[in-house]
């Protein structure tokens, strides 16, 4: 749920909304609702061919979608309101010390000492390299998440126009039968999100394919924002014959952005059940 600003806009770079498939995590989410934490995404998907041929289009609404205020990142600072924060380091090495509590190494900083226990959130191929890395043993970890397995990685572009579009939307989605050969999955317009400063029709997130993406994984970032401008302005002129003048595009690459051959979540139960009425 990560969020960048932009030279006038703010990114949802990460994941984009989020739905509620547990009822326990719906009440949650109502008390975040509550709270103007966040609110429901209601806004028009219109998804197209991998040229970007229309095929139809849905209300987000419908989907039971949400997104932090202002943000995605909105909820993480709400849940980090009263904990103690050091962000911007790199553990390298877990050990556990005589006295039985923990320590970290951290890259560049002093060691973090005298922890009862250690949660390790990161990706499982990230926690496990850690992990391999530290003075651990295997009895010595409790894992929560015995079904993490392979994830596949994501670049995305977050993209300024110059000029808003004349047809605005929420999210810019390929359609399924699409996914093996449309160099993008998404294109998400910052401006139709709630409590955001962005106008509608000038920030955007592209989020390229996967396939597209394990075949430029390692290119240049240059190289790949010059390549994913031309796939967002081509795109957008095929789907609403609307030329596009790009004033910034900026890229990240995210080296294990989704669980592999899970597909895309879904609520299961409705959103009266879930959060409430909006």
């Amino acid at each position: 749920i990560s969020t960048r600003r932009g030279p006038g806009s703010r990114f949802d770079h990460g994941a984009p909304s989020f739905t509620i498939r547990d009822p326990r995590f719906g009440r949650v989410v109502r008390a975040w609702r509550d709270l103007g934490i966040v609110a429901r995404w209601d806004a028009e998907v219109v998804r197209c061919t991998s040229d970007g041929d229309v095929l139809d289009t849905r209300s987000l609404a419908d989907d039971g979608e949400f997104v932090g205020v202002g943000g995605m990142n909105r909820i993480a600072k709400h849940l980090a309101e009263d904990l103690e924060l050091s962000c911007g380091a790199r553990v390298e090495r877990i050990v556990r010390d005589e006295d039985g509590t923990w320590s970290l190494s951290v890259d560049g900083r002093d060691p973090s000492v005298g922890w009862d226990a250690v949660v390790v959130t990161i990706p499982t191929p990230q926690a496990d390299q850690l992990l391999e890395s530290s003075a651990v043993e295997a009895e010595e970890i409790l894992r929560l998440d015995m079904q993490a397995g392979p994830t596949s990685p994501a670049w995305v572009a977050m993209v300024e126009l110059a000029e808003p579009l004349q047809r605005t939307f929420g999210r810019l989605e390929a359609s399924p039968e699409a996914a093996e050969t449309s160099p993008w999955r998404s294109i998400v317009d910052q401006g139709s999100k709630p409590g955001r400063h962005e106008a509608p029709g000038t920030a955007f997130v592209l989020e390229a394919s996967e396939s597209w993406t394990r075949r430029h994984l390692e290119e240049d970032r240059d190289a790949v924002a010059e390549a994913l401008r031309s796939i967002f302005a081509e795109t957008i002129e095929h789907a609403f014959g609307e030329s596009v003048e790009i004033s910034t595009c900026a890229t990240h690459r995210w080296r294990y952005a989704r669980p592999a051959d899970r597909g895309e979540a879904r609520s299961t139960i409705s959103p009266s059940e879930s959060a409430g009425d909006a």
